[in-house]
């Protein structure tokens, strides 16, 4: 992504989201989500700010259930 990206999700039913941003090193670096969630589509927008150009992990867990993902940000 450039500017921004957005992470869409589908929960079966109410559950507490937590979305993290960590770096390619397991580093956490902003928790971008945290809070109960209706069942149902969601998403969320990630924008860069001060993020270097680089790797990585956009983390979901939702649940006992989590999903990770990989996004390259590249200006």
């Amino acid at each position: 992504f450039e500017r921004s990206t957005r992470v869409a999700f589908s929960l079966p039913r109410r559950e507490h989201v937590r979305i993290t941003l960590y770096s390619v090193a397991g580093r956490r670096l902003r928790t971008l989500f945290d809070g109960d969630h209706a069942a149902g589509v969601g998403s969320i927008t990630i924008e860069p700010g001060d993020l270097a150009n680089g790797v990585y992990f956009v983390r979901l867990k939702a649940g006992n259930q989590a999903l990770q993902r990989r996004i390259v940000l590249l200006r």
